[in-house]
């Protein structure tokens, strides 16, 4: 509607101009004497004039628009150019626009935003490239690059993160490389190494120019572990040579202030050291040559403790035939060192199981001794409580003994099954050691009762012999039928023995006691006027209390004396056998 307006308003102002100017043209035509046919020829041109510039301007504009047209299409085509080439859909992104020059407008300032955006991927993709070229250069390896030169978004996304990855990448191995580098030259320099190879100077000096590539990394834990098992070697070698060095030392009689002054200098497990103790050892050794007979003897000194702490038999030490050899030579001495290296390892691979052959034989002991004293027939004048101590110690060693046996018959068992062969205690499996200590007890028990018994049995006729009357039987028969029951060289065994002897005992009325029990009535004995004495309460264990031969007659008689209990018999062989 405003286009309307225009031109009617463009008309109207043209037709008033034309009726103003065109007045005033013919007027100045008259003035000149232009007849009519000239002023009729002025008319047309003015005509043609008017018509020419009208068609100009008209043609003008034609061509104005055919170049908007123009701009539009060009545009149009690079802008989908563009978004071929930057991967954007721009399929939404047409405006519908009714003038020509609004659409070229548009298309314009589309075209100049993908041209933005295209700049902007280029200058990332070239930042990207650059990274990349940095980071491949380092790691060693090829770059990929990018498939196109203005990559769309996706695929920079891509890029870059594949290129994080190969930085991380980069950045462990530089974490690897420093560690390992510093541990290397911390180990070399204990060992007083000095790098050779072309590899070992490229870590250690020109580490700037290293290439972190999985080749070289790989040899770079190649390297490190040669150098750790380098210096664990140089360690466990230095260790070796100052243990043979501290024997040889020790069989030669070196002084030990000397021995520590020359451990104290060469203290590590550098090459100096080790060539330092290699030359000792040598020196030592020739030393020992010229006292291997000395040195050959002081093996057999440690062989015997050894066998000792294995509680090897005669028989087993026997199988080492050189052991009484006359013979000193190197040889000779090297078997001795193999023959001790093999009891010590002997020892050293089974010490769980003798540390409890060792605690069993210690509670074995206790044990024993608390039956030893249970025998004892003193024992209940101890007033120190050692009868309530003896009895704990005999229930903590019944508790303790039988798990300690089955502890030694499961590893023993164990042992056996590894080696296939009978773990031995003085020749004997442990069972049988056990069950032979068990027989030996039971056998010095019996012999203990019966010492015991024989000695109350002589102490009795002893005190029988200054009775006022005499017994029914002599001392000598006493002795007689004692010499019969404790004859150890008899047939019989020694629990018959025991048994024959309780019967005699049973018998023998006046010898249940070593107290004359009797009764004085107090009218049949007449007083001295002597102040009475009071009797003394203590009695040593073996002294009768108020026998006649030794009770003093001025002493008040006894009214009432409480009859003294025969001999305690001695346990039952199964209260024996409980005990263990």
């Amino acid at each position: 509607m405003s286009d309307l307006i225009t031109r009617k308003e463009l008309v109207e102002k043209l037709c008033e101009k034309i009726q103003v100017k065109i007045p005033t043209l013919f007027e100045i035509w008259h003035q000149c004497g232009y007849d009519e046919s000239m002023i009729s020829e002025y008319s047309k041109t003015v005509d043609h004039h008017i018509e020419d510039l009208i068609v100009d301007m008209i043609s003008e504009a034609e061509n104005r628009k055919c170049a908007i047209i123009h701009e539009i299409k060009m545009t149009s085509k690079k802008i989908k150019a563009m978004e071929v080439e930057l991967d954007i859909d721009g399929s939404c992104d047409n405006t519908p626009a009714e003038r020509l020059i609004e659409v070229a407008a548009i298309l314009q300032k589309k075209l100049k935003s993908l041209e933005k955006v295209k700049d902007q991927r280029i200058s990332q993709s070239k930042k990207l490239l650059a990274r990349e070229a940095k980071v491949c250069e380092a790691l060693g390896i090829p770059p990929l690059s990018l498939v196109k030169n203005v990559p769309s978004e996706e695929e920079l996304t891509q890029f870059e993160s594949n290129l994080a990855k190969q930085e991380a990448e980069l950045i462990a191995h530089k974490t690897t490389f420093k560690e390992m580098r510093l541990a290397i030259m911390a180990m070399m320099n204990e060992m007083s190494h000095v790098p050779t190879h072309e590899f070992e100077r490229l870590v250690c000096d020109d580490y700037e120019n290293f290439i972190f590539s999985t080749s070289n990394m790989k040899k770079l834990r190649e390297l490190h572990s040669d150098i750790e098992e380098q210096l664990r070697a140089a360690k466990e070698d230095a260790k070796n040579k100052r243990q043979e060095l501290v024997k040889l030392w020790k069989f030669l009689d070196i002084p030990e202030k000397k021995c520590r002054e020359f451990l104290a200098i060469h203290s590590g497990y550098d090459i100096p050291t080790l060539n330092a103790l290699q030359k000792e050892i040598k020196r030592m050794q020739e030393l020992r040559l010229e006292n291997i007979s000395k040195f050959i003897i002081k093996l057999r000194e440690d062989l015997q403790h050894w066998w000792e702490v294995c509680k090897l038999s005669t028989e087993e030490r026997d199988e080492f035939r050189f052991f009484n050899s006359q013979i000193y030579t190197e040889d000779m001495l090297k078997i001795h060192e193999i023959e001790l290296e093999r009891i010590r390892h002997h020892y050293e691979e089974n010490k769980k199981i003798f540390d409890l052959l060792e605690k069993w034989e210690e509670t074995w002991g206790q044990m024993k001794e608390i039956q030893r004293r249970s025998e004892d027939p003193d024992r209940f004048h101890n007033r120190g409580g050692q009868l309530l101590a003896d009895e704990k110690i005999r229930k903590a060693c019944n508790k303790n003994l039988p798990k300690l046996v089955n502890q030694l018959k499961e590893m023993t068992d164990e042992y056996e099954k590894k080696h296939r062969k009978l773990f031995r205690v003085y020749g004997l499996t442990v069972d049988q050691y056990i069950e032979q200590e068990y027989e030996n007890q039971k056998a010095e028990l019996e012999k203990l009762k019966v010492e015991t018994v024989a000695r109350k049995l002589i102490s009795s006729d002893s005190s029988n012999k200054s009775m006022a009357k005499s017994p029914k039987k002599s001392p000598r028969k006493n002795l007689t039928t004692l010499n019969k029951i404790i004859n150890i060289g008899d047939s019989t065994n020694s629990m018959d023995k025991y048994e024959q002897f309780q019967e005699h005992l049973e018998q023998r009325e006046d010898l249940r006691s070593t107290l004359l029990v009797e009764t004085i009535e107090p009218h049949k004995i007449k007083r001295k006027p002597a102040t009475p004495i009071k009797p003394s309460r203590k009695h040593s264990p073996n002294t009768p209390a108020g026998t006649p031969g030794n009770r003093d007659l001025s002493t008040p008689k006894i009214t009432s004396t409480p009859r003294t209990p025969r001999l305690t018999p001695a346990p039952s062989m199964r209260n024996i056998e409980n005990n263990f």
